[in-house]
C-alpha cells in the first residue's frame, strides 16, 4: 500500500500563506495568458486548448507524485473536482477562442473577472455575505468590465 501522504493529509498552512499562494498563482496566470496570447496568434482556439491539457497533464501527475495520489477516490465528493476540470477547460477554449480574435488587453482583464461569477454563486449557494468595502469591490469590479466593452 502507498505510504505517501495524502493531499488531505498535508499540514495545515501558516495564517497568511494564502496571499504567497494567491500571489504565486497571479504571476503565473499571468505568464499563462500570455503565453495562450502568444499561441492563439498562430494556432486556432482548439489546437491551444488540446496543447494546454497536453502540457497540464504531466504537472498534474508530478504534484501527485510528490505529495501522494488523493485515497478518496471512491468519495462523491471526488466527483465535484471532476466537474470543475471539464468547467475548466471548456472556460479555458473560450478563453483561447476569444484571444484569437481579439486584443490580450482587453480580453484578459475581462476573463479575469470571472470570479465575480463564483462570488455570485457562492451568495446564492453558499450563502456567504460580503462586508461593504467587499460590496463597493463588486461594484468597482462592474464598473470596469462597462469600461473595458466600451
Amino acid at each position: 500500500m502507498d505510504q505517501s501522504p495524502g493531499f488531505s493529509e498535508l499540514p495545515k498552512p501558516s495564517p497568511g500563506s494564502w496571499l504567497v499562494s494567491c500571489t504565486l498563482a497571479w504571476g503565473v496566470f499571468g505568464v499563462c495568458s500570455f503565453s495562450a496570447k502568444m499561441a492563439a496568434n498562430t494556432l486556432p482556439g482548439t489546437s491551444v486548448a488540446v496543447w494546454w491539457v497536453v502540457g497540464y497533464v504531466p504537472i498534474t501527475f508530478g504534484i501527485a507524485w510528490v505529495l501522494g495520489f488523493p485515497r478518496d477516490l471512491r468519495s462523491r465528493a471526488a466527483s465535484i473536482p471532476c466537474i470543475a476540470g471539464v468547467v475548466a477547460q471548456l472556460a479555458a477554449l473560450f478563453f483561447y477562442w476569444a484571444l484569437a480574435r481579439g486584443k490580450a488587453s482587453v480580453v484578459v482583464p475581462l476573463t479575469a473577472l470571472y470570479p465575480m461569477v463564483t462570488l455570485g454563486l457562492a451568495l446564492l449557494i453558499l450563502r456567504e455575505r460580503l462586508s461593504l468595502r467587499q460590496s463597493i469591490g463588486v461594484g468597482l469590479a462592474f464598473i470596469a468590465i462597462f469600461l473595458f466593452s466600451l
